[in-house]
C-alpha cells in the first residue's frame, strides 16, 4: 500500500501535531516513522521500502506520512507527484517569524547554531529561517493540485486554537468520519525541549529504540524558550507584510492576525 495522502509542510508549524492526531483516528494509518523523508533522502531506496512503511496499513480508509522538508524541496515534490499522482497534499503555516524562532530554538538546542537569532537570521542564510516563511512561492507550484481538490491549507493557530474544528475539517477533506474526536486532539505533541548533554544524545543513537527513548526522556527537560524581542519581531513582521498580503489574497482568507504579536 502507498499513501493516499502527505503532511508535506512546514517545518515547526505543527505538522508532528498533526500525524499524531491524524494517526490516532480509527480510519487512518500513519506511518509509525517520524519523517519518512523518502522523495528527499531515500528515494534510491526504491518504492518496495517506501511501501513497507505502510505495510500495517491493513483496512484503514486512509494512510499518510509527515515529512515537512517536503514543501521546501522542488525534486522531492516532483517525485512526490509523479509517485503519488492521486495523493491529498496537506500544509501547515504558522505565522513566518513565529516559525522561524521555533526552528532556531529546535537548532539552538541541537547546538547547530551558537549566534543570538538576530544574528542568525541577518547573517546566516543556511537555514533559511526567514524564506522559508514566504509560503507563497512554494505553494503556487501546487495550484493544479488545490484546482483539483487535493490540497488543504490550514494554519498553527487555528490547529492551536480551534483543534476540534479543525480537526473535523481535514477528516471532512480525507473523506473520513468527522464526528470522531480522539482524545489526543488539541495536546501539544512536539513542545520545545532542552538537551542535557549532546554527547549523551550522539551516544543514545546506536541504543535499541525502546532504551534511546528512556534515555532520551531522560536527557531532556521541558522548559520554555525566552520570548521573542517585541521590537525585532515587530521589524520582522514588517518584512512579510507583502508576502502574507499575497498569500491571503491566493489563500482566500483573512491572515491580519499575523501582524499582530500572538
Amino acid at each position: 500500500m502507498l499513501p493516499t495522502f502527505v503532511v508535506i509542510g512546514v517545518l515547526r508549524g505543527g505538522t508532528t501535531s498533526l500525524s499524531r492526531y491524524l494517526g490516532a483516528h480509527p480510519q487512518v494509518f500513519v506511518a509509525s516513522q517520524k519523517e519518512v523523508h523518502f522523495f528527499d533522502k531515500h528515494f534510491d531506496e526504491g518504492l518496495g521500502w517506501y511501501e513497507r512503511q505502510f505495510q500495517d496499513a491493513g483496512t484503514a480508509r486512509q494512510a499518510g506520512e509527515a515529512t515537512p522538508a517536503y514543501l521546501y524541496n522542488d525534486i522531492a515534490m516532483q517525485r512526490l507527484r509523479a509517485t503519488l499522482p492521486d495523493a491529498k497534499l496537506i500544509v501547515t503555516l504558522r505565522e513566518p517569524v513565529e516559525r522561524a524562532y521555533s526552528h532556531y530554538w529546535l537548532l539552538r538546542a541541537q547546538n547547530r547554531t551558537d549566534k543570538d537569532f538576530e544574528q542568525a537570521v541577518r547573517e546566516d542564510p543556511t537555514h533559511g529561517w526567514l524564506e522559508r516563511g514566504r509560503y507563497l512561492r512554494f505553494l503556487q507550484p501546487l495550484e493544479a493540485e488545490r484546482e483539483a481538490g487535493r490540497l488543504h491549507v490550514l494554519l498553527f493557530e487555528d490547529l492551536r486554537d480551534s483543534p476540534a474544528e479543525t480537526y473535523a475539517e481535514i477528516c471532512r477533506f480525507l473523506d473520513i468520519d468527522d464526528s470522531v474526536l480522539p482524545a489526543v486532539v488539541g495536546r501539544q505533541i512536539n513542545a520545545y525541549v532542552a538537551i542535557r548533554s549532546m554527547r549523551v544524545r550522539r551516544w543514545s543513537g546506536r541504543l535499541p529504540k525502546q532504551l534511546r527513548d528512556v534515555v532520551g526522556r531522560v536527557n531532556t527537560s521541558r522548559v520554555p524558550y525566552p520570548s521573542l524581542d517585541p521590537e525585532l519581531a515587530a521589524d520582522l513582521r514588517a518584512e512579510f507584510e507583502e508576502d502574507n498580503a499575497a498569500l491571503a489574497d491566493w489563500l482566500g482568507r483573512d491572515l491580519s492576525a499575523w501582524t499582530e504579536p500572538p
